[in-house]
């Protein structure tokens, strides 16, 4: 198995963490990250594409004691740079690597914080590479990155953004010499200009399983209990009833993703959901949140 290639250390963290089999992106991309070859893996949203990536990179530099910042993963999506936190701070705290998040939301004593102990991975944006990689301090540290991620690099292949990133792992290579590159894409209609785009003698990893979807359009009947909540929230039938349905459906799984067309629709739904249940465990996300509402979702 794909897994008996990391450290014991690693191995028995995968086993605490309930990993039982690698996923495709596992199988096929974890060999080859552990050998330093720059990979772009190809492969649906949600079968472990991060983990194929940091788990390997992780145990390398435990391993070897690296330096801070040894691993820098760009994450085109400032907004889910908290949740990619979340999700790798366990991995990072058993194997006593520090990491943490650089963009726009983080605070002066956070970022003087940074620039006097950097930790050993550090995520960030394009833009924020593109404002630290100038600073003395920073670059310094900069110049120890070995190994960098560029995340959802689909979403920035032909844009401006994509353009300035380009530069900018220039200047990083000019800083910190050659250092492994690693890209992570949905599917994508050129996987070799997204290779291209990602830097030289890249290997393209198709990871990609047909995916089944079950999709079903639902009109909630209406119930008396829909009139009772009707009544007591002072909105339609209707909409109580759709409402009360997104509720049973939050209640009778593990997470729910429910989209709106507007901002405003959101927040309105929230709020609703709120009223009919105080204890609810949701939230919104959309661009025009708070800062600190933001970091906090």
């Amino acid at each position: 198995m794909v897994f008996e290639l990391f450290s014991e250390r690693m191995q028995k963290l995968i086993k605490d963490k309930g990993f039982i089999e690698p996923t495709l992106p596992q199988k096929m991309g974890i060999p080859d990250i552990i050998s330093g070859k720059n990979v772009l893996i190809i492969a649906p949203t949600g079968t472990g594409k991060t983990e194929a990536t940091c788990l390997p990179l992780f145990d390398k530099v435990s391993k070897e004691s690296g330096k801070p910042i040894s691993i820098l993963y760009i994450n085109p999506l400032r907004s889910l740079s908290r949740d990619l936190l979340d999700r790798l701070c366990w991995w990072a705290d058993k194997l006593d690597l520090e990491i943490a998040v650089r963009h726009g939301d983080v605070g002066a004593r956070e970022r003087a914080a940074q620039r006097e102990m950097p930790p050993h991975i550090l995520i960030t944006t394009p833009e924020t590479l593109g404002a630290i990689l100038p600073g003395k301090i920073m670059r310094q540290h900069l110049s120890n990155v070995k190994y960098v991620i560029v995340d959802e690099i689909h979403e920035l292949v032909e844009s401006k953004r994509g353009a300035q990133l380009s530069l900018l792992l220039e200047r990083l290579r000019e800083v910190a010499g050659n250092f492994q590159r690693i890209g992570l894409s949905a599917t994508v209609g050129s996987p070799e200009e997204v290779a291209r785009f990602l830097g030289e003698n890249v290997k393209i990893i198709h990871a990609e399983t047909e995916k089944e979807y079950k999709i079903k359009v639902e009109t909630p009947s209406q119930t008396r209990r829909d009139k009772d909540i009707s009544d007591e929230l002072l909105i339609g039938i209707e909409t109580t009833a759709r409402l009360r349905r997104l509720y049973d459906l939050i209640q009778s799984h593990k997470s729910v993703l429910a989209f709106t067309n507007t901002r405003e629709t959101a927040e309105i739904l929230s709020s609703r959901l709120r009223a009919l249940d105080k204890e609810l465990k949701q939230a919104v996300h959309h661009g025009s949140l708070s800062k600190e509402r933001r970091i906090k979702g």
